[in-house]
Protein backbone atom coordinates (compact mmCIF):
# COMPACT_ATOMS: atom_id res chain seq x y z
CA UNK A 1 0.00 0.00 0.00
CA UNK A 2 0.93 3.66 -1.25
CA UNK A 3 1.81 6.00 1.76
CA UNK A 4 -0.98 9.20 1.61
CA UNK A 5 -0.64 12.15 0.49
CA UNK A 6 -2.67 13.39 3.37
CA UNK A 7 -4.69 11.94 6.19
CA UNK A 8 -7.07 13.61 6.71
CA UNK A 9 -9.73 13.32 10.34
CA UNK A 10 -13.38 14.10 10.65
CA UNK A 11 -13.37 14.72 14.57
CA UNK A 12 -14.53 16.70 18.15
CA UNK A 13 -11.89 19.79 18.26
CA UNK A 14 -11.95 19.06 22.03
CA UNK A 15 -10.23 20.51 25.29
CA UNK A 16 -9.54 17.50 27.66
CA UNK A 17 -10.08 18.39 31.48
CA UNK A 18 -8.14 15.88 32.98
CA UNK A 19 -9.52 14.84 36.71
CA UNK A 20 -7.85 12.04 38.86
CA UNK A 21 -10.43 11.51 41.70
CA UNK A 22 -10.31 8.84 44.43
CA UNK A 23 -12.38 5.73 44.15
CA UNK A 24 -14.48 6.78 46.55
CA UNK A 25 -14.86 10.45 45.15
CA UNK A 26 -16.06 8.93 41.87
CA UNK A 27 -18.68 6.85 43.57
CA UNK A 28 -19.65 9.63 45.15
CA UNK A 29 -21.07 11.04 41.84
CA UNK A 30 -23.38 9.04 41.13
CA UNK A 31 -23.14 8.58 37.44
CA UNK A 32 -25.67 7.12 35.07
CA UNK A 33 -23.12 5.15 32.86
CA UNK A 34 -20.00 2.50 34.46
CA UNK A 35 -15.99 4.17 34.85
CA UNK A 36 -14.51 3.79 31.62
CA UNK A 37 -17.52 4.49 29.36
CA UNK A 38 -18.88 8.16 27.78
CA UNK A 39 -21.67 10.31 29.25
CA UNK A 40 -22.70 13.55 27.47
CA UNK A 41 -23.81 16.02 29.69
CA UNK A 42 -24.50 19.95 29.40
CA UNK A 43 -21.72 22.70 29.60
CA UNK A 44 -23.76 23.47 32.98
CA UNK A 45 -23.89 19.99 34.02
CA UNK A 46 -19.88 19.90 33.53
CA UNK A 47 -19.28 22.83 35.30
CA UNK A 48 -21.27 21.90 38.54
CA UNK A 49 -19.12 18.35 38.70
CA UNK A 50 -15.82 20.71 37.73
CA UNK A 51 -16.96 23.32 40.86
CA UNK A 52 -16.68 20.00 43.17
CA UNK A 53 -13.49 19.52 42.90
CA UNK A 54 -10.17 22.12 43.42
CA UNK A 55 -9.41 23.54 40.20
CA UNK A 56 -5.36 23.12 40.85
CA UNK A 57 -6.27 19.49 40.23
CA UNK A 58 -7.65 19.87 36.55
CA UNK A 59 -5.39 19.86 33.48
CA UNK A 60 -5.75 20.75 30.55
CA UNK A 61 -4.87 18.64 27.25
CA UNK A 62 -5.28 18.59 23.65
CA UNK A 63 -8.39 15.94 23.35
CA UNK A 64 -10.72 14.11 20.72
CA UNK A 65 -10.78 11.02 19.58
CA UNK A 66 -9.81 11.46 15.87
CA UNK A 67 -7.48 14.36 17.09
CA UNK A 68 -5.69 12.17 19.34
CA UNK A 69 -4.66 9.80 16.35
CA UNK A 70 -4.17 12.77 14.13
CA UNK A 71 -1.17 13.60 16.23
CA UNK A 72 0.30 9.96 16.96
CA UNK A 73 0.03 9.60 12.85
CA UNK A 74 1.55 13.28 12.79
CA UNK A 75 4.38 11.80 15.38
CA UNK A 76 5.26 9.46 12.65
CA UNK A 77 6.22 11.46 10.38
CA UNK A 78 3.22 11.13 8.07
CA UNK A 79 0.87 14.38 7.09
CA UNK A 80 -2.25 15.28 8.93
CA UNK A 81 -5.21 17.44 8.70
CA UNK A 82 -8.04 18.19 11.17
CA UNK A 83 -11.56 18.67 9.96
CA UNK A 84 -13.87 20.18 12.96
CA UNK A 85 -15.77 22.91 14.39
CA UNK A 86 -14.48 25.51 17.54
CA UNK A 87 -15.48 28.07 19.11
CA UNK A 88 -13.82 31.33 18.73
CA UNK A 89 -12.52 31.59 22.42
CA UNK A 90 -8.93 30.83 24.09
CA UNK A 91 -9.67 27.06 24.33
CA UNK A 92 -9.63 26.91 20.53
CA UNK A 93 -6.21 29.33 20.57
CA UNK A 94 -4.63 26.54 22.57
CA UNK A 95 -5.80 23.48 20.74
CA UNK A 96 -4.86 25.12 17.47
CA UNK A 97 -1.62 25.86 18.98
CA UNK A 98 -1.04 22.00 20.43
CA UNK A 99 -2.02 20.50 17.00
CA UNK A 100 -0.26 22.59 14.85
CA UNK A 101 2.83 22.17 17.27
CA UNK A 102 2.17 18.15 16.61
CA UNK A 103 2.38 19.14 13.17
CA UNK A 104 -1.40 18.54 12.17
CA UNK A 105 -2.53 20.80 10.13
CA UNK A 106 -5.60 23.02 11.32
CA UNK A 107 -6.64 24.44 8.36
CA UNK A 108 -10.01 22.32 8.43
CA UNK A 109 -10.80 23.45 12.16
CA UNK A 110 -13.71 26.24 11.45
CA UNK A 111 -14.05 28.85 13.73
CA UNK A 112 -17.85 29.96 15.03
CA UNK A 113 -17.84 33.17 16.76
CA UNK A 114 -20.17 33.61 19.60
CA UNK A 115 -19.89 29.54 20.25
CA UNK A 116 -17.58 27.86 23.18
CA UNK A 117 -14.97 25.23 22.12
CA UNK A 118 -16.05 21.71 23.56
CA UNK A 119 -15.07 20.70 26.73
CA UNK A 120 -13.85 16.79 28.09
CA UNK A 121 -14.28 15.98 31.60
CA UNK A 122 -11.77 12.97 31.94
CA UNK A 123 -12.20 11.37 35.33
CA UNK A 124 -9.59 9.38 35.99
CA UNK A 125 -9.77 6.62 38.55
CA UNK A 126 -6.74 5.27 40.69
CA UNK A 127 -6.83 1.79 38.13
CA UNK A 128 -5.60 4.43 35.01
CA UNK A 129 -9.37 3.92 33.72
CA UNK A 130 -11.14 7.15 32.52
CA UNK A 131 -14.26 8.07 32.39
CA UNK A 132 -15.27 10.64 29.54
CA UNK A 133 -17.79 13.06 30.04
CA UNK A 134 -18.10 15.80 27.31
CA UNK A 135 -20.24 18.84 26.87
CA UNK A 136 -20.49 20.42 23.33
CA UNK A 137 -20.96 23.93 21.89
CA UNK A 138 -19.43 24.63 18.65
CA UNK A 139 -19.08 21.23 17.78
CA UNK A 140 -23.24 20.84 18.37
CA UNK A 141 -23.85 22.68 15.33
CA UNK A 142 -22.80 20.57 12.79
CA UNK A 143 -24.46 20.52 9.61
CA UNK A 144 -24.47 19.34 6.16
CA UNK A 145 -22.92 22.76 5.34
CA UNK A 146 -20.33 22.30 8.18
CA UNK A 147 -17.33 21.08 5.05
CA UNK A 148 -16.51 21.56 1.62
CA UNK A 149 -14.84 19.73 -1.13
CA UNK A 150 -12.27 22.11 -0.67
CA UNK A 151 -11.75 20.98 2.60
CA UNK A 152 -10.34 17.54 1.25
CA UNK A 153 -7.74 19.12 -1.28
CA UNK A 154 -4.84 16.62 -1.65
CA UNK A 155 -6.36 14.07 0.62
CA UNK A 156 -6.67 10.53 -0.17
CA UNK A 157 -7.24 9.11 3.45
CA UNK A 158 -10.10 9.59 5.47
CA UNK A 159 -10.38 8.48 9.52
CA UNK A 160 -13.60 8.95 10.60
CA UNK A 161 -14.67 8.62 14.72
CA UNK A 162 -17.68 7.05 15.31
CA UNK A 163 -18.73 10.27 17.98
CA UNK A 164 -19.38 11.92 14.74
CA UNK A 165 -23.24 9.35 14.10
CA UNK A 166 -24.46 12.02 16.58
CA UNK A 167 -24.30 14.53 13.49
CA UNK A 168 -26.07 12.38 10.77
CA UNK A 169 -26.50 15.54 8.32
CA UNK A 170 -22.54 16.95 8.68
CA UNK A 171 -21.94 12.77 8.63
CA UNK A 172 -23.58 12.46 5.26
CA UNK A 173 -22.32 15.31 3.75
CA UNK A 174 -18.85 14.29 4.56
CA UNK A 175 -18.94 10.74 3.76
CA UNK A 176 -20.41 11.98 -0.01
CA UNK A 177 -17.43 14.14 -0.61
CA UNK A 178 -15.48 11.21 0.56
CA UNK A 179 -16.96 9.27 -1.99
CA UNK A 180 -16.65 11.84 -4.96
CA UNK A 181 -13.09 12.22 -3.98
CA UNK A 182 -12.22 8.63 -4.14
CA UNK A 183 -10.61 8.23 -0.85
CA UNK A 184 -10.08 4.94 1.36
CA UNK A 185 -11.75 5.10 4.93
CA UNK A 186 -10.86 4.00 8.31
CA UNK A 187 -13.47 4.52 10.80
CA UNK A 188 -13.21 3.95 14.89
CA UNK A 189 -16.68 2.83 16.63
CA UNK A 190 -15.92 5.07 19.41
CA UNK A 191 -18.01 3.90 22.61
CA UNK A 192 -20.86 1.06 23.32
CA UNK A 193 -23.40 3.45 23.69
CA UNK A 194 -22.76 4.59 20.41
CA UNK A 195 -22.66 1.03 18.48
CA UNK A 196 -25.95 0.18 20.70
CA UNK A 197 -28.09 3.40 19.08
CA UNK A 198 -26.64 3.45 15.51
CA UNK A 199 -26.43 -0.70 14.95
CA UNK A 200 -28.45 -0.63 12.35
CA UNK A 201 -27.23 2.96 11.03
CA UNK A 202 -23.56 2.20 11.32
CA UNK A 203 -24.06 -1.45 9.53
CA UNK A 204 -25.59 0.99 6.06
CA UNK A 205 -22.75 3.07 6.56
CA UNK A 206 -19.75 0.44 6.27
CA UNK A 207 -21.44 -1.80 3.28
CA UNK A 208 -22.00 1.52 1.43
CA UNK A 209 -18.09 2.47 2.00
CA UNK A 210 -16.39 0.09 2.13
CA UNK A 211 -13.29 0.49 4.98
CA UNK A 212 -9.64 0.48 4.87
CA UNK A 213 -9.85 0.04 8.62
CA UNK A 214 -12.12 -0.69 11.17
CA UNK A 215 -11.03 -0.08 14.79
CA UNK A 216 -12.47 -1.10 17.92
CA UNK A 217 -12.45 -2.14 21.64
CA UNK A 218 -13.42 -5.39 22.60
CA UNK A 219 -16.90 -4.47 24.90
CA UNK A 220 -17.31 -2.51 21.46
CA UNK A 221 -16.65 -4.88 18.98
CA UNK A 222 -18.64 -7.46 20.91
CA UNK A 223 -21.81 -4.99 20.72
CA UNK A 224 -21.84 -4.40 17.03
CA UNK A 225 -21.10 -8.43 16.10
CA UNK A 226 -22.40 -10.26 18.99
CA UNK A 227 -19.11 -12.65 18.87
CA UNK A 228 -18.14 -13.31 22.35
CA UNK A 229 -14.80 -13.18 22.05
CA UNK A 230 -12.37 -10.75 20.66
CA UNK A 231 -10.72 -12.60 18.14
CA UNK A 232 -14.17 -14.08 16.54
CA UNK A 233 -15.10 -9.85 16.76
CA UNK A 234 -12.39 -8.97 14.57
CA UNK A 235 -13.18 -11.71 11.73
CA UNK A 236 -17.01 -10.59 11.98
CA UNK A 237 -15.75 -6.89 11.77
CA UNK A 238 -13.46 -7.91 8.92
CA UNK A 239 -16.54 -8.25 6.86
CA UNK A 240 -16.76 -4.59 6.75
CA UNK A 241 -13.04 -3.62 6.34
CA UNK A 242 -10.25 -4.96 4.96
CA UNK A 243 -8.53 -4.68 7.77
CA UNK A 244 -10.33 -4.85 11.36
CA UNK A 245 -8.33 -4.04 14.99
CA UNK A 246 -10.13 -5.08 18.23
CA UNK A 247 -8.25 -3.96 21.28
CA UNK A 248 -8.21 -5.00 24.44
CA UNK A 249 -6.22 -2.69 26.80
CA UNK A 250 -3.62 -4.94 28.63
CA UNK A 251 -4.98 -8.16 26.83
CA UNK A 252 -3.41 -6.52 23.38
CA UNK A 253 -5.34 -6.75 20.01
CA UNK A 254 -6.61 -8.79 17.47
CA UNK A 255 -5.90 -7.95 13.83
CA UNK A 256 -8.06 -9.96 10.92
CA UNK A 257 -7.23 -9.21 6.77
CA UNK A 258 -8.48 -10.97 4.57
CA UNK A 259 -9.41 -14.29 4.93
CA UNK A 260 -7.05 -15.31 7.73
CA UNK A 261 -7.65 -16.16 11.15
CA UNK A 262 -7.35 -13.14 13.68
CA UNK A 263 -3.67 -12.80 14.61
CA UNK A 264 -2.94 -12.09 18.39
CA UNK A 265 -0.36 -8.89 18.92
CA UNK A 266 0.21 -8.62 22.70
CA UNK A 267 0.15 -4.96 24.45
CA UNK A 268 3.67 -3.50 25.41
CA UNK A 269 3.39 -2.69 29.32
CA UNK A 270 4.37 0.54 29.98
CA UNK A 271 6.99 1.94 32.18
CA UNK A 272 4.42 3.18 34.10
CA UNK A 273 0.79 3.40 33.94
CA UNK A 274 -0.20 7.19 34.70
CA UNK A 275 -4.13 6.80 32.50
CA UNK A 276 -5.20 5.05 29.71
CA UNK A 277 -6.28 8.71 27.89
CA UNK A 278 -6.09 8.58 24.30
CA UNK A 279 -4.93 5.12 24.27
CA UNK A 280 -6.61 3.54 21.81
CA UNK A 281 -6.70 6.74 19.65
CA UNK A 282 -2.65 6.38 19.66
CA UNK A 283 -2.56 2.96 19.14
CA UNK A 284 -5.01 3.50 15.95
CA UNK A 285 -3.03 6.91 14.60
CA UNK A 286 0.30 4.45 14.87
CA UNK A 287 -1.24 1.90 13.10
CA UNK A 288 -2.31 4.07 10.16
CA UNK A 289 1.03 5.56 9.81
CA UNK A 290 2.73 1.91 9.43
CA UNK A 291 0.15 0.59 7.45
CA UNK A 292 -0.12 2.94 5.33
CA UNK A 293 3.86 3.10 4.82
CA UNK A 294 3.79 -0.90 3.52
CA UNK A 295 3.67 -2.51 6.87
CA UNK A 296 1.78 -5.48 7.01
CA UNK A 297 -1.13 -5.26 9.56
CA UNK A 298 0.81 -7.31 12.71
CA UNK A 299 3.35 -5.33 12.08
CA UNK A 300 1.48 -2.40 12.38
CA UNK A 301 -0.26 -3.63 15.37
CA UNK A 302 3.14 -4.04 17.05
CA UNK A 303 4.67 -0.73 16.44
CA UNK A 304 1.09 0.90 17.66
CA UNK A 305 1.33 -1.74 20.71
CA UNK A 306 4.92 0.11 21.12
CA UNK A 307 4.03 3.63 20.77
CA UNK A 308 0.79 3.15 23.36
CA UNK A 309 2.72 2.23 25.88
CA UNK A 310 4.75 5.22 25.99
CA UNK A 311 1.41 7.30 26.16
CA UNK A 312 -0.35 5.81 28.84
CA UNK A 313 3.46 6.62 30.98
CA UNK A 314 2.51 9.89 30.48
CA UNK A 315 -0.92 12.38 31.72
CA UNK A 316 -3.46 12.81 29.22
CA UNK A 317 -3.27 12.12 25.65
CA UNK A 318 0.25 13.24 25.78
CA UNK A 319 2.58 12.14 22.73
CA UNK A 320 5.90 11.22 23.65
CA UNK A 321 8.79 13.15 23.39
CA UNK A 322 11.09 12.26 20.55
CA UNK A 323 14.39 10.79 21.02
Amino acid sequence: MTSPLLLSGLGNVLLDLVLPVTDEEFEALNLPVPRGQVLRVTPCEQSALLRRFPPERVTRNPGGSCANALRAFAWHGMPAKLLGLAGDDQAAEFLIQAFQAAKVDTTGIKRLPGHATDCCLALVTPDGERTMLPAFDAGGTASENSFQITDLKLVNSLHIEGYCLRFPAMLEAVLSLARTCRLQLSWDLGDVSLVQAHHTELERIFRAHPLACLFSNHSEAQAFTGSPTASEAAVALNAFAACAVVTAGADGAWIAAGDMDAIHVPAVPPAVLVDTIGAGDSFEGAFLAAYYSGATPAEAARQAAGFAAQVIALPGATMPKRG
